[in-house]
């Protein structure tokens, strides 16, 4: 038993900027479908929604997925030319 938790947090180390990226990427298009949701809905039935908060929020989504591109950016540069393939880098 002990041994399997050992390799599942092995794997789940391994996978860590993948899992993260992939969650962020999750929430950032649940946030953006709300807010779709709600542009929509106040020209469809006139809900009142405050449209300024929806331009708000794309241009927060816009940054947040330029902040995910930079950071599998320097994930997939580090990774290529700082160490081997599956060895992990020399701390010097």
């Amino acid at each position: 038993m002990k041994e399997k938790v050992k390799q599942f947090i092995s794997a789940i180390q391994s996978q860590q900027v993948g899992a993260l990226m992939t969650f962020l990427m999750m929430f950032l298009a649940l946030v953006m479908l709300s807010w779709l949701y709600g542009y929509w809905s106040n020209g469809l039935f006139g809900t009142k929604f405050e449209i300024n908060s929806c331009w708000q929020g794309l241009a927060g989504i816009v940054t947040g997925l330029g902040g995910l591109a930079t950071m599998a950016a320097k994930y997939y540069v580090d990774s290529k030319y700082n160490s081997e393939h599956g060895e992990k880098p020399n701390k010097e």
